[in-house]
């Protein structure tokens, strides 16, 4: 399931001043009526039938049809409200090793151990489009 929300002005002008100071030869003349934000923001679950791999390194994908590989996800366990299964599920997404954006999808890898249980996790990432019409992901 995919959200997109736009930022308010406070947080626009909070992304312009990233952007600068990430890439500040091409960006120096931006403002805030440079680009467009939308905050892409996704609900999934890592299944733990899903995992493949015979030994390590497992992985999982997710389909994702919005992702792209210049995103940088920023993933969020969701955890259960009864605080036994909460602490399960943190112990058992600290598993995963590596969270890499693909064209279409997102890779979950784990180095070592799978987890054992079902996680849900929240998936946001920013993309930034360009009066000009390029886009620009964080």
């Amino acid at each position: 399931m995919s959200s997109k929300k736009y930022l308010d002005k406070t947080g626009l002008t909070r992304v312009v001043e990233k952007i600068k100071a990430l890439v500040p030869s091409k960006t120096s003349d931006l403002t805030n009526d440079s680009f467009f934000v939308t905050n892409n923001i996704w609900t999934v679950t890592l299944s733990t039938a899903n995992w493949t791999g015979t030994g390590a390194p497992y992985t999982q994908s997710i389909n994702i049809n919005d992702m792209l590989s210049s995103y940088i996800p920023q993933v969020s366990l969701l955890v259960s409200d009864t605080v036994s299964t909460a602490i399960t599920q943190q112990e058992e997404y600290s598993k995963i090793s590596r969270i890499d954006s693909r064209n279409g999808s997102v890779l979950f890898t784990c180095y070592e151990e799978k987890p054992t249980v079902d996680l849900n996790v929240r998936i946001e990432a920013l993309s930034y489009t360009l009066v000009d019409g390029n886009e620009v992901s964080y």
